[in-house]
């Protein structure tokens, strides 16, 4: 987004000449509120400016970024059925990462109820114009048979299409189709589901990385192998933290370890891990808990 013509001259006035006399109220509020402020303020996480900056304004950018802060609650109080009411008018617009976010709100129940049919709809819409997370939700939605008849074909065609982007998430699926039975080796040239999820690994696709190493580690507990399981539960995969927690009770008898690890596993989003975590911490004393965030501080 650029921003106004108007403005950069004013700035340019300004920087030439000084401006103690001071704009005239009513632009400057004007200029405040345009779709280029508010799109700066939100890129640099300024919210509590971006949100009045951004509010009011219907166009598509602005749309999206004020459902973003309603959904986030950054810069105003959250509220996701605002949310969703401005992400559907920058949808309709045409702006393609509001389209996705819509697909997952519809598909997750966030600020309205689920429907799998039009999140299907969505993520379509977006997927045809190129964002790479709709392809891998469609494909994952044909994979489950959810709002869309059960193909693999056509979830396999969207994960293709994503990965030859670059997408790790893309070519983790495509390993997950071939290992599930949904896809036939000789459908991609006779490869394995190792040879995807290595190829996913080499992306940093966090659930690759650790899919690979919790296999090798299984084998041959070697420390390598739990080198990279920490990595891919750094790199985000809530599923490598909430096992390093359950390897730190079952072979190092180390509670507090694990507190830290579902601790990850839980900001992750994994709720498992969050109930690990509150199941684990009942009934410790203020200072054993002080003790415990210490140590989580040391791991990460």
């Amino acid at each position: 987004m650029r921003i106004s013509r108007s403005l950069c001259c004013l700035g340019l006035a300004c920087s030439l000449w000084g401006c103690s006399w001071g704009p005239d109220p009513a632009p400057e509020a004007e200029d405040a509120r345009g779709p280029g402020i508010c799109h700066a303020l939100y890129l640099e996480g300024a919210y509590d400016r971006a949100f009045p900056a951004c509010s009011g304004l219907e166009e598509p950018e602005a749309l999206y970024e004020t459902a973003q802060m309603y959904a986030r609650g950054r810069g105003t109080p959250a509220d996701h059925p605002r949310a969703r009411r401005l992400m559907q008018k920058a949808a309709a617009a045409g702006h393609v990462r509001a389209m996705y976010e819509l697909g997952l709100m519809y598909d997750a129940g966030i600020g309205g109820r689920a429907d799998f049919q039009e999140a299907f709809r969505w993520y379509r819409q977006a997927a045809e114009k190129g964002h790479e997370d709709a392809m891998n939700s469609l494909g994952l939605m044909y994979s489950c048979g959810d709002g869309v008849a059960k193909d693999p074909e056509s979830a396999l065609r969207w994960h293709l299409t994503a990965a030859g982007r670059g997408s790790g998430r893309a070519m983790f699926h495509v390993g997950r189709l071939l290992e599930d039975g949904l896809v036939p080796p000789e459908r991609l040239n006779g490869a394995s589901p190792e040879d995807w999820y290595r190829k996913a690994a080499d992306r940093q696709y966090p659930e690759a990385v650790f899919l690979l190493a919790r296999k090798s580690y299984l084998r041959g507990k070697d420390s390598r192998s739990r080198g990279e399981i920490e990595r891919a539960a750094y790199l985000g995969s809530a599923a490598a933290a909430v096992f390093l927690g359950d390897l730190a009770l079952k072979e190092r008898k180390d509670p507090m370890t694990a507190f830290c690890w579902y601790s990850l596993g839980e900001a992750g989003g994994s709720s498992a891990a969050a109930e690990k975590r509150r199941a684990l911490a009942s009934g410790w004393k203020a200072d054993r808990l002080e003790r415990a965030a210490e140590r989580c501080g040391s791991i990460r």
